[in-house]
């Protein structure tokens, strides 16, 4: 059943009673532009440039410099010195620490490469996503290679990738002038170091390198001034003469052992002559030495004829200082009561050393042989 509609029904949805819509405005259309009248160009803004934000880059930059100041602790266990007698086992060991050092510390230098670089904003493309230690060791790492069981020394770089060498290029761009003097003298270090690796397995005759707490009583006796001509005549790896050089006087050298001419040019050494009993000082200025620091061989008492050698080359006022057997001092052969005899006249002085001076983590070749110190004031 239909029911009637109320008139307000009806008003509402009759199309003639319902209000009109508001007009549609007229869509207005450029006009074409006159002939030989170009439109103007309407101004069009470049998309942005995105990049990392100054929290993202500053954020990245400490995280890589924290990661290398913690290692820090690893490289000073890695470069530690040997502390136990040096068998050849435990040398090869101590050569692998230090190579492993070295490499720990190339890392740690990249790592803080990048962090300046992202500081700056200037991190290569190539680099951009490196961000962690795991990443940037095999980078810069360089080999270990072996010649023999004993015998270890460090290889060229392990990759020679493009990104690689970009890193590496990244750290020399940004090595301070002193940064790279230490680098450099500690791969000229390494490099001594090896040579010394070699020669210690050799079997040099007479050939037992002074260790450093003799060296250090030898100066003390010796009383080096500045401008002193000074001789070593047994340089031998260049021990005393390395110390000799530390308190500002460079020696004249002499060895006799070829094998170890290698080392004495490599730090630096000039060798004057190579066989000290021939060598007559003519070319020394002034005549002689004022100090003469040795250790000459004991074989077959070569220990006296060295030192009374040494002795005819002193300046008047010269003083010698040397290490010899204490057989020299005991023995009743000719030759070494007439040393002792002699060794009074000129007023000499000797001293024992400690019956474990030749031994222990400092000495390079150690021996039991028992010694004295001689000292000779002309």
């Amino acid at each position: 059943m239909l029911r009637e509609f109320t008139l307000r029904e009806f008003n509402l949805f009759h199309p003639s009673t319902r209000p009109a819509a508001p007009p549609i405005p007229p869509v207005l259309s450029v006009p074409p532009a006159p002939p030989n009248h170009p439109r103007e160009p309407v101004d069009v803004l470049p998309e942005p440039v995105r990049t990392a934000s100054p929290r993202v880059t500053n954020s990245r930059a400490q995280t890589l410099r924290s990661i290398a100041d913690r290692m820090q602790g690893q490289i000073d266990v890695n470069m530690r010195p040997m502390t136990q007698n040096p068998t050849p086992k435990r040398n090869r060991q101590y050569r692998q620490r230090i190579i492993e050092g070295g490499n720990i510390q190339r890392t740690q230098e990249a790592l803080r490469a990048l962090a300046d670089a992202h500081e700056r904003g200037a991190v290569p493309i190539m680099l951009k996503d490196l961000k962690s230690k795991a990443q940037v060791a095999p980078l810069v790492r360089k080999r270990l290679e072996s010649t023999g069981y004993y015998e270890v020394h460090e290889g060229d770089y392990a990759d020679c990738s493009p990104i690689a060498q970009a890193i590496r290029e990244l750290v020399v761009s940004v090595r301070s002038p002193e940064a790279a003097k230490v680098f450099a003298e500690q791969a000229h270090a390494q490099w001594i170091a090896e040579l010394e690796d070699k020669v210690r397995r050799m079997s040099i005759r007479g050939f037992f390198p002074t260790p450093k707490l003799l060296i250090d009583k030898m100066l003390v006796a010796a009383d080096l001034r500045p401008g002193d001509k000074v001789l070593e005549p047994s340089a031998g790896k260049g021990d005393i003469a390395d110390a000799m050089k530390a308190q500002g006087v460079i020696p004249d050298v002499i060895e006799i052992c070829g094998a170890l001419w290698p080392i004495l040019k490599a730090k630096g050494y000039t060798l004057v002559a190579t066989d000290f009993l021939r060598h007559q000082g003519e070319d020394v200025e002034g005549g002689g030495y004022d100090k003469i620091v040795m250790n000459p061989p004991f074989e077959k008492g070569q220990d006296i004829d060295h030192v009374r050698h040494a002795y005819s080359l002193l300046k008047p006022d010269g003083r010698l200082v040397a290490i010899m057997s204490e057989g020299s001092f005991y023995r009743s052969d000719r030759k070494a009561t007439e040393f002792r005899d002699w060794l009074a006249d000129v007023g000499g002085e000797s001293d024992k050393n400690p019956s474990d001076a030749f031994k222990g983590p400092g000495a390079f070749c150690p021996t039991s042989v028992a010694t004295r110190m001689v000292t000779i004031q002309r």
